[in-house]
């Protein structure tokens, strides 16, 4: 049949009812936002986040934010502020969010950063303080008056006048492109003889003179102070630091460092690639440090050449903690030999290759052999923890490493390390004359960054050595025949991404673990797993 087709009058009709029901439903629409915006309203107002005390929204706070804020994290913070009125109270109530800045920009205001430390307390015994200046680019560090080259940012008289007049810091953070760019600093807040600082107890208006932690970082502009007159800016170091971090550029020429400033430090972290003679002959004053980092370079500097038999045994009795970083080569791994720490507690090794991260090492016997353990830490039976990273150990280098039952190590981790899972059998099966076992008080265990095909069935098979057990035949319960294992944490994580959880053929071991107590704890990058 033919179609009706609708009559102008008809179409006019038509069109002016689309138009009407358009109005309605635009309407309905507006009116069904407002409810949502009323009923979101009302939820908010039962939200339980407003029940929250302020000082758990601060420490939440606290967690999003690093110590010390720049620019954008200042920015970020302010931005916390401004969601609503408790927020704000939480984030003014929490002065420790507060009183750390770091600065990078030459236009500062030193009224606002004084306004913004005020937040932290009124008081300098408040909170410490902290400051990082960083000074990025390069710039006109030699007073050549180049217009294409920007002024030195060394020379921001606002710096000085925080060192000088500013809140009492606790830590100084200083990073610079070369060592003129800190002796323009240091010349800009000491109009006296540096010598004068270097007497303990003697009284200056300067904030640099009460410093507790002090970090200095330079970049590849390493330039030499040839003027005998001038004296060198390392002459400014304050006796009240007693946590120092020196970073230095590749190839940079040996810091000579006043002995009395290096009695005085019971933290100091070393980043260069100098000879060990060098090494040494700074570490030789540092009688009192108790954690000491050393950064050996990609170079590691050369070997035992020229060390006189002064350096051959120097002690630190009062040494905790020791972490080598960049152990490339067999001669940076004899530093063991001629450091003497009586008291280790806690042992960290990392083998990354600064100049190529993906070249894994492998360490294997005859790099263990420079590691004179038993002249390091006299005995094993201090050593709490112990961290191995970025290295890929030879299954014949374990007896060398392992040298004895490590009986109060509480912790050991082994990070981005390639090893023959069969290792687990061995410690498992491995008797000791006198009894015993390998980690007999280890409580926690961390196996980080593994290969997606790690096979896990002899570390399980591990755990089961120390705490055997088997199921019973009429009710197939867990029946476990030793007292309870020290391990009570196990940390398993990968290197990559996995759809499908990398545990799963494990989980009927899991369960028996979970009823041991152990609590493991397995991050594929993918999804977290946490068996309890």
């Amino acid at each position: 049949p033919r179609r009706h087709l609708p009559t102008t009058s008809e179409t006019k009709q038509i069109r002016e009812g689309i138009q009407t029901l358009e109005h309605k439903a635009a309407y309905l629409r507006a009116q069904l936002q407002e409810l949502e915006s009323q009923l979101q309203q009302h939820r908010g107002i039962l939200s339980p986040i407003r029940l929250l005390p302020l000082e758990v929204l601060g420490l939440i706070f606290s967690l999003v934010l690093p110590d010390i804020l720049d620019e954008v994290d200042r920015t970020y913070l302010i931005g916390l502020s401004l969601v609503c009125r408790s927020w704000c109270e939480a984030a003014r109530a929490t002065m420790k969010l507060w009183r750390g800045v770091e600065l990078k920009r030459y236009d500062i205001n030193f009224d606002r950063i004084m306004a913004w430390y005020g937040h932290s307390g009124s008081s300098d015994d408040t909170l410490p303080k902290s400051l990082k200046w960083v000074v990025t680019g390069w710039h006109d560090c030699q007073g050549r008056n180049n217009s294409r080259i920007p002024q030195c940012e060394s020379t921001n008289p606002t710096l000085a006048r925080l060192l000088f007049e500013g809140p009492v810091l606790d830590h100084l953070t200083i990073k610079v492109p070369s060592t003129e760019c800190y002796r323009r600093i240091m010349d800009s807040i000491h109009p006296v003889e540096p010598h004068l600082l270097l007497e303990p107890g003697q009284p200056s208006p300067s904030r640099w003179a009460s410093l507790r932690s002090l970090t200095l970082g330079f970049g590849n502009e390493w330039t030499e102070n040839t003027r005998s007159t001038h004296p060198s800016p390392f002459d400014y170091l304050p006796h009240t630091v007693t946590e120092f971090r020196l970073h230095l550029p590749l190839r940079s020429s040996r810091v000579v460092i006043h002995p009395a400033f290096l009695n005085n430090l019971t933290t100091f972290e070393l980043s260069c690639d100098w000879t060990h003679r060098h090494i040494l002959e700074l570490l030789q004053h540092c009688i009192n440090v108790k954690e000491l980092v050393l950064n050996m370079g990609s170079y590691a500097g050369y070997r035992l050449l020229g060390i006189s038999a002064s350096f051959q045994n120097l002690s630190f009795p009062r040494l905790r903690t020791l972490l080598f970083r960049h152990l490339r080569r067999a001669w940076s791994m004899e530093m063991f030999g001629l450091v003497r720490a009586p008291h280790l507690r806690h042992l960290d090794l990392s083998f990354t290759d600064m100049a190529d991260p993906s070249n894994k090492h492998t360490l294997d016997l005859g790099m263990l052999r420079h590691i004179k353990w038993e002249s390091l830490m006299k005995k094993w039976g201090d050593l709490r923890t112990l961290r191995i990273h970025d290295v890929h150990i030879a299954s014949d280098a374990l007896h060398a490493f392992l040298v004895n039952q490590l009986p109060a190590l509480t912790r050991l981790t082994l990070d981005n390390v390639m090893f023959d899972p069969l290792l687990f059998c061995c410690l498992g099966s491995m008797s000791f004359p006198f009894g015993g076992k390998y980690f007999p008080v280890l409580e926690t265990l961390e196996i980080l960054n593994l290969p997606a095909g790690f096979d896990l069935t002899p570390l399980f098979d591990f755990l089961r050595d120390r705490r055997p057990w088997h199921k019973a035949r009429n009710n197939n319960e867990t029946v476990f025949e030793a007292p309870p294992d020290s391990i009570t944490r196990l940390v398993l994580t990968y290197r990559e991404q996995e759809k499908v959880s990398i545990l799963d053929p494990y989980i009927d071991v899991l369960g028996v673990l979970k009823d041991a107590g152990v609590y493991v704890q397995a991050d594929t990058r993918y999804e977290m797993v946490d068996v309890m």
